[in-house]
């Protein structure tokens, strides 16, 4: 009984301390986003959880690592929404675009609501990158399966599809980003939405053409 009790204490343990860094982190998060990362101090940090200096330590090796990972927290229901969509196979190439540029339109449309100019540029400017870094292989798999599945033809030949890949998401985005996003009018997004799948029709014959 006593080595039962061993296991499970350790099991709660496990689970306290999961908690605690959890909490860690969208504390961080909660701070960078209101006074960015300059301003944002390990001790302030544990200031607002009422936590010591070791106990950061314990979780995290730098305040570049609890960055990193506030940033990933505050990403993941966007990012898992790409993944459905990537292992979705009921959808077709054509239709996994249209709902990943679905996505991008409510995805900008929460950005106005939700953070207007409350968000510190440095912050803004790193879920931004880390984005479009975290895309990358979501689009490069749904080529990879509609080349695969014979969907599309690539019109440019011997293309890495790894470069084109980098293209498609880093041109795409300069094209929705050309101006700040809360000047964006809805009536020009959907322009620029029309004109990104017009770009894609150059980069790719699909087999009913």
């Amino acid at each position: 009984c006593s080595v039962l009790r061993g296991g499970f204490d350790m099991e709660q343990n496990t689970k306290q301390s999961e908690r605690r860094k959890q909490e860690l982190i969208a504390t961080a998060l909660k701070l960078f986003y209101e006074n960015g990362y300059e301003k944002t101090s390990i001790r302030e940090i544990l200031k607002e959880v009422g936590g010591e200096v070791g106990m950061f330590y314990h979780y995290f090796k730098s305040k570049d690592e609890i960055f990193e990972l506030a940033i990933e927290y505050y990403l993941n229901e966007y990012i898992q929404k790409f993944s459905e969509v990537s292992k979705n196979s009921s959808l077709s190439f054509k239709q996994s675009l249209e709902s990943l540029i679905a996505l991008q339109s409510e995805t900008i449309r929460k950005y106005k609501i939700g953070w207007s100019n409350k968000i510190h540029w440095s912050m803004a400017s790193a879920i931004y990158k880390k984005t479009l870094q975290c895309l990358i292989p979501y689009i490069e798999d749904l080529i990879n399966k509609a080349l695969k599945n014979k969907e599309i033809i690539i019109r440019t030949p011997n293309v890495s599809i790894h470069e084109l890949t980098l293209f498609l998401v880093y041109g795409i985005s300069g094209i929705l980003h050309e101006k700040p996003l809360l000047e964006i009018t809805q009536m020009e997004l959907t322009k620029k939405q029309q004109n990104i799948r017009n770009l894609l029709m150059q980069f790719f014959i699909w087999e009913e053409e």
